[in-house]
């Protein structure tokens, strides 16, 4: 991801918290437009291309996001957001601004999120006790994704935001080999 985008994609994601932040059910619908209008993306990649393309007028676009927003039920101030960012040419930052205004919306609904590295994978029933003591030692809500990682023999590693807990075996093998080899 290009520092441009970090950026774009932040001030972005800030002016849509300012749109819906007034109402819990505004955050929350926002972000499941937001997270299907990603989806879309990803799934018709031509889409994308139709939207930065020059020679599509900006009325062919509007058509279009307004199809989009129609099959998506969103509220009008969500296709006006999409009709600024593909007329400023912002669209391949989407998915960046999409990320942010997650983040946004679930700070402010005390929401963690976070990825689970693991061996093998667990069971969801694990994976929700996991996540609900982790929650109570936070403070927060947790939602984990599982990933399974080739060569983790044991243990597990958890990214949340910019942490990271390292409790695999290999680290701790590591710091052993470490603490003999400085002795």
């Amino acid at each position: 991801m290009r520092l441009e985008g970090l950026s774009i994609g932040s001030a972005y994601a800030k002016g849509a918290w300012r749109i819906w932040s007034d109402s819990e059910k505004g955050l929350t619908e926002s972000k499941e437009w937001f997270n299907s209008f990603s989806a879309l993306l990803i799934d018709e990649p031509d889409l994308m291309k139709v939207f930065q393309h020059p020679s599509v007028s900006s009325k062919e676009k509007q058509g279009i996001l307004d199809s989009i927003c129609k099959d998506l039920k969103t509220d009008k101030d969500f296709y006006l957001f999409l009709n600024i960012i593909v007329k400023n040419g912002k669209i391949d930052y989407f998915s960046q601004i999409a990320e942010y205004y997650e983040e946004l919306v679930d700070d402010h609904q005390g929401i963690k999120r976070g990825v689970l590295e693991l061996g093998q994978e667990i069971s969801n029933k694990l994976l929700a006790n996991f996540e609900k003591d982790l929650g109570k030692k936070l403070g927060c809500k947790v939602i984990l994704k599982q990933k399974t990682v080739k060569g983790l023999i044991g243990g597990f590693k958890l990214r949340m935001g910019r942490y990271m807990v390292d409790a695999s075996v290999q680290s701790a093998l590591k710091k052993i080999k470490q603490s003999l080899a400085s002795n």
